[in-house]
């Protein structure tokens, strides 16, 4: 087995803070930071979020973090993809993309 990592995303929104933790093995970095991610921002969602994928690719030389998440809640459920540069950090990448994924969710 892989060394295990646990991951913690702090958030801040219209002066709250939002703080999420995650923790498993080491080879699924990506998608516990993406669980921690959806942790953090659980409380303003209507529903249970849950993260399919988290991923990074590379395209056209550029790294790019993916993830796709589902929505379960008491309107039909919804699978929703989000994406971002990968521009210092992966772990900050994979944050914002799970972000994108939920932004029209958190809008609402």
């Amino acid at each position: 087995m892989g060394n295990a990592v646990e991951a913690t995303v702090t958030l801040a929104l219209a002066g709250r803070v939002l703080t999420g933790s995650s923790a498993g093995d080491a080879e699924q970095a990506t998608t516990i930071i993406a669980d921690a991610t959806v942790a953090a921002v659980s409380s303003m969602i209507d529903g249970l979020v849950t993260v399919e994928a988290a991923t990074i690719i590379e395209l056209r030389g550029r790294r790019i973090a993916m993830s796709v998440v589902h929505v379960d809640s008491s309107e039909p459920h919804e699978i929703l993809v989000g994406s971002a540069l990968v521009r210092g950090d992966v772990e900050d990448a994979v944050a914002r993309c799970v972000l994108s994924a939920l932004n029209r969710r958190l809008t609402r």
